[in-house]
């Protein structure tokens, strides 16, 4: 580079410096930071924890979601709803009254 031209860089790069200084006047200077490796980072909060779901319960969860649903006319299944729901749905008559919640 020829030294006027390095001359005129260097100019402009001063006028810009001292435009920038009467512009930020008062305010406090940005630091300039640098990009931190993941590996690098403080572990926050409870990362070091063990997650809320176990491997089994999301093999589980994602075996129930693919998990065919019989028709509703199936026998079996209704029995199998009946076992989960326990004794206390055993002694209904089958008819709705007024006092009886859907």
């Amino acid at each position: 580079m020829n030294p006027e031209k390095a001359r005129k860089f260097s100019l402009v790069r001063q006028a810009v410096r001292n435009l920038d200084r009467v512009e930020n006047e008062g305010m406090e200077s940005m630091e300039l930071k640098r990009i931190v490796d993941a590996t690098e980072r403080k572990q926050i909060g409870n990362c070091d924890a063990t997650p809320a779901v176990t491997m089994e319960e999301a093999e589980e969860n994602l075996l129930v979601e693919h998990q065919e649903i019989p028709g509703l006319d199936t026998p079996e299944y209704w029995q199998s709803v009946f076992d989960v729901l326990g004794e206390e749905t055993s002694d209904w008559d089958g008819n709705f009254d007024e006092e009886s919640e859907l």
